[in-house]
């Protein structure tokens, strides 16, 4: 039963994939985030959505900022 709700759940994760890597600026910090963020990482003992939103800002900040061309 489980395994059947987590397939049910692919076309929204798809869906939501898609939303947010639509727009060509944001797109590279917003998989950043979402791959810090899944994968669980922790250091220092803080956690893996810490440090999603981390690298995601510092990816967009480096390379995707106005005025980074």
């Amino acid at each position: 039963m489980a395994a059947a709700a987590g397939l049910a759940l692919f076309g929204t994760l798809g869906s939501a994939a898609s939303s947010a890597l639509a727009e060509s600026r944001g797109r590279l910090g917003a998989l950043t985030t979402f791959l810090l963020t899944a994968s669980g990482v922790a250091f220092g003992g803080i956690g893996a959505a810490f440090w999603g939103l981390f690298g995601g800002l510092v990816i967009f900040w480096l390379v995707e900022r106005p005025g980074a061309d």
